[in-house]
């Protein structure tokens, strides 16, 4: 690639995702062997054996879920890099990375229109993000959908820190109503309240097929045992009192 101050980045939260980070930091290691990955996992041990892998420890933040979690990964590597990709954990690689891709500051990835891609797949959502996108003034007709298994951030005049203060602020704010999942919706919305464009060159889309994300989240065959369930309950409820806390804070944006 014509920058080569970049890193990959993940998160690897529980032992199956660390399980497949691992896997996915193998397959690096053989396709893009003098490029690092940064992964923000509650098991940095796991990786000891990686020589590719940055591990930072990290627990869970989301409330019910850690798709905004993904944050702090970047956040991470963008102190390190000029330029973080974001991958899932669970993804394979089988081919070399593609070169030649020259990074923009702020967002590159496919995406869409966000108030289209909204009422397509989830219209429920819709009346929380026209109520967020008041709250801090975003234009949400000029927002974009950005997809979230595989995107990449660049440093772009500092906005970054911006960006990412504004993807937690609206993360929480949707999960506060119920609403755990659609992490390109926040980062559209993130991006835009910073002024960013989505950066779509014409061989972006030679990388994202590179890349094989299979979601193991929606592996039907894996049940989870009672102290598992009762662990994720009561981390559940934790983290919805420290959040619920920290909301207080800004109560007028949270609660009016």
């Amino acid at each position: 690639m014509e920058n080569s101050n970049y890193c990959f980045c993940t998160l690897a939260l529980g032992k199956r995702y660390q399980e497949h980070a691992v896997n996915l930091a193998q397959d690096l290691t053989q396709y893009a062997p003098t490029i690092k990955i940064v992964v923000y996992t509650d098991g940095p041990d796991r990786f000891s054996s990686c020589e590719n892998v940055l591990p930072f420890y990290h627990r869970q933040k989301g409330i019910l879920n850690c798709f905004h979690d993904k944050r702090f990964a970047l956040e991470k590597a963008l102190s390190l890099y000029s330029t973080a990709i974001f991958i899932d954990a669970d993804t394979r690689v089988s081919a070399p990375v593609p070169e030649g891709i020259a990074w923009e500051p702020g967002i590159t990835s496919n995406g869409e229109n966000l108030q289209e891609h909204i009422s397509r797949f989830a219209p429920e959502r819709l009346a929380a993000i026209n109520d967020v996108s008041q709250k801090m003034d975003i234009n949400l007709s000029k927002a974009s959908w950005i997809a979230d298994a595989l995107f990449a951030v660049s440093r772009g005049s500092g906005k970054e820190h911006e960006f990412f203060d504004a993807w937690g602020r609206i993360g929480l704010y949707m999960e506060l109503k119920g609403i755990h999942a659609g992490q390109g919706n926040v980062t559209g919305l993130a991006a835009e309240s910073v002024g960013w464009k989505l950066n779509s060159p014409s061989n972006w889309e030679e990388l994202r097929h590179w890349a094989k994300h299979f979601d193991a989240s929606k592996d039907k065959t894996r049940r989870r045992g009672i102290r598992e369930r009762v662990e994720r309950k009561l981390g559940y409820y934790a983290r919805l009192s420290t959040a619920k806390v920290k909301s207080l804070k800004d109560f007028d944006f949270y609660y009016r």
